[in-house]
């Protein structure tokens, strides 16, 4: 899950063929899913319960180039 446009440079059958081995096993939906669980969690840990710190965060980003 990204929030954002990305490209990876990679060519279609490459993509298409990483794609096709993390179908054929079982638990990668699972564990992605459990994955993308724990990010969530984190992010509302973050934008929630350390305020401060989170707006810390955003303050940098905008600072870069």
């Amino acid at each position: 899950m990204l929030d954002y446009p990305c490209t990876t440079g990679l060519p279609a059958a490459v993509i298409d063929t990483a794609a096709d081995t993390l179908r054929a096993d079982p638990n990668t939906l699972r564990y992605l899913r459990l994955r993308i669980a724990d990010l969530e969690t984190r992010l509302v840990d973050l934008t929630s319960n350390n305020r401060d710190v989170y707006e810390g965060l955003q303050a940098i980003a905008e600072e870069l180039p």
